[in-house]
């Protein structure tokens, strides 16, 4: 009986994998590159799963959190802050929007006048 090998899988898992802590500032070290991980990960470990083409998933907990390439231009950690900031800054309001409760100032007086 002559063996084959023609049962084998074709394609087989070459990624490589390894794992980083995530820093408390949120910050994730890889390749030289600092990227800026949402806050629920922050202080947390994940494992980065890098194919052979380039391609870099980022896992917590079995879930991909991000995916990206090699060639991905990531922006300067101090421009991911800045963006970050601006995205969760919100909606100003001008100072006449706010309704401020007005009082005469003899209402303080009571107040210092009770504690002595």
């Amino acid at each position: 009986m002559k063996e084959s090998l023609d049962y084998l899988p074709t394609k087989y898992e070459v990624s490589y994998l390894t794992y980083r802590k995530i820093g408390k500032d949120g910050v994730m070290n890889y390749h030289a590159r600092k990227i800026l991980m949402n806050s629920p990960y922050a202080g947390q470990e994940v494992m980065i799963k890098e194919t052979l083409d380039g391609e870099i998933i980022v896992f917590h907990r079995g879930e991909a959190i991000l995916a990206y390439t090699k060639d991905d231009k990531i922006l300067p950690l101090s421009e991911q802050i800045r963006k970050k900031q601006r995205s969760k800054a919100g909606t100003f309001h001008a100072a006449s929007d706010i309704e401020v409760a007005v009082r005469p100032l003899s209402v303080y007086d009571q107040l210092l006048g009770e504690g002595e």
